[in-house]
């Protein structure tokens, strides 16, 4: 018989974490080991930005001198096509790296800036935590 506040069965609450109860990561952990190496590549401290509530999802930035990162958090499949440009990123064009955050697969994307937006030149659609790194 369980003891007080014991559950009856292994299944019985939710576990959510970083890792499972044998210590294999979840996808909270590879999210988090991920967002943590593109935060700390260089020495510069980030700015928070700014943050775009969608329908589907969200995204936050942030920035330094003449570099951005936009997080797409999606709560569904979210469809990104442009990104606020941010205080400190200059440039005109570019390419900016795509990073999925589950997997740390990066690719390439191009991007030009239209006024405040920078516009990328093929809409994303995720489903899981993604980076847009533009800049350096």
């Amino acid at each position: 018989m369980p003891t007080r506040g014991e559950p009856e069965a292994l299944g019985a609450y939710v576990r959510n974490g970083l890792v499972d109860r044998r210590y294999n990561p979840r996808l909270a952990s590879r999210v988090v080991g991920n967002l943590y190496a593109l935060l700390n590549a260089a020495p510069a401290p980030w700015t928070p930005g700014g943050v775009v509530e969608l329908p589907s999802g969200r995204i936050c930035a942030v920035e330094r001198p003449g570099e951005l990162l936009a997080l797409l958090l999606p709560a569904e499949r979210l469809v990104v096509d442009r990104v606020a440009a941010g205080r400190t990123l200059d440039a005109a064009s570019g390419t900016a790296r795509r990073v999925d955050l589950a997997t740390g697969e990066i690719d390439e994307v191009a991007w030009t800036r239209a006024g405040g937006v920078l516009v990328l030149t093929d809409a994303y659609a995720c489903a899981t935590p993604t980076a847009l790194c533009f800049g350096p």
